[in-house]
This record gives structure tokens, C-alpha cells and sequence, in this order.
């Protein structure tokens, strides 16, 4: 995208003084670029590490994630199952946080029951930070499939 000799930016200043034009133009990164960057620097600390602990907790020792699963089910919970959160997939944090959220109470009934109660959802104000945080992700998750599906139009 940038650069002085190379990239879109570098052709069209090169360009600009060929035609004796002014090239003091402003130059911003796509928003895609900065979607991403945003979303690197929103950690939100005090709400994804308990989220991640308690999500880690579950699913990562298969005897947990069984009883997790029949415990939401005989629970008749609408979703049976945690999303799995990888740092290298970020827009998988948006899906992982909203489904969470959205069984943020089996969670921590199954934690408490397991010996591993999250002090965090005690605080009156972690739920609110957290619903927060799925907001900010949910929108840029939504911002970022438009706009790959707007690229995709314009492939073919």
C-alpha cells in the first residue's frame, strides 16, 4: 500500500511530480489496517483473562469438556458448547467472547461446581466491561466480513 518508491502511495507520488502537481498528499493505512490494530491494542486485560482461563479450563482437559457439554445440555441451554479462542485467529475472539457472554451464567455455576469459581463475575461492573468488549469485536467482526465480501465482488 505505502512506500516511497514502491506501492500504490510511491506510484502515485511519482506520478504527481511528473506533472509538476504538489505530491503533499495525506496518506492513511486502509481500514483494514487499522481494524486490526485496534483490535491488537483493545486487550481489555482485567476481562480476556479470566474469559480465556475459564475458557482454557473447560476446554482443554476433554473430561471437562464432556461434563461442560452434558451440563449445558441438561440444562437445555441454547448453545451446547464453548468456542475455542486463538490469538493468531482474532476475529475468532468476537465469536468466542459473544458465546461467553451468552453462557457467561452456566459458566460460572459449572467453574464454582468444579472448584474453580472466577472471582471476576462476582464484580458488578466485569459483566458490563465484558459486554462492552463483545460489542467493540462483534462490529468489527461484522466491518471486516463486508468488507472481504466486498473485495470478493470486485474478484469476480
Amino acid at each position: 500500500m505505502s512506500g516511497t518508491g514502491i506501492g500504490f502511495v510511491g506510484l502515485l507520488k511519482s506520478a504527481l511530480r511528473e506533472k509538476n502537481i504538489s505530491d503533499d498528499i495525506a496518506i492513511f493505512h486502509c481500514i483494514v489496517h487499522q481494524q486490526n490494530l485496534c483490535a491488537k491494542s483493545l486487550t481489555f486485560k482485567h476481562v480476556m483473562g479470566p474469559v480465556i482461563k475459564a475458557v482454557n479450563f473447560i476446554r482443554a482437559c476433554r473430561l471437562n469438556h464432556r461434563q461442560f457439554q452434558k451440563f449445558l445440555n441438561d440444562l437445555d441451554t441454547e448453545h451446547q458448547d464453548l468456542l475455542y479462542f486463538s490469538e493468531v485467529r482474532w476475529l475468532s475472539k468476537g465469536s468466542m467472547l459473544r458465546r461467553f457472554y451468552e453462557l457467561r451464567e452456566e459458566v460460572t455455576l459449572f467453574l464454582k461446581n468444579k472448584g474453580q469459581p472466577v472471582a471476576e463475575t462476582e464484580d458488578k461492573s466485569w459483566p458490563c466491561d465484558l459486554a462492552f468488549l463483545v460489542d467493540i469485536t462483534t462490529h468489527m467482526n461484522d466491518l471486516s466480513t463486508k468488507l472481504q465480501r466486498q473485495a470478493q465482488y470486485a474478484n469476480e
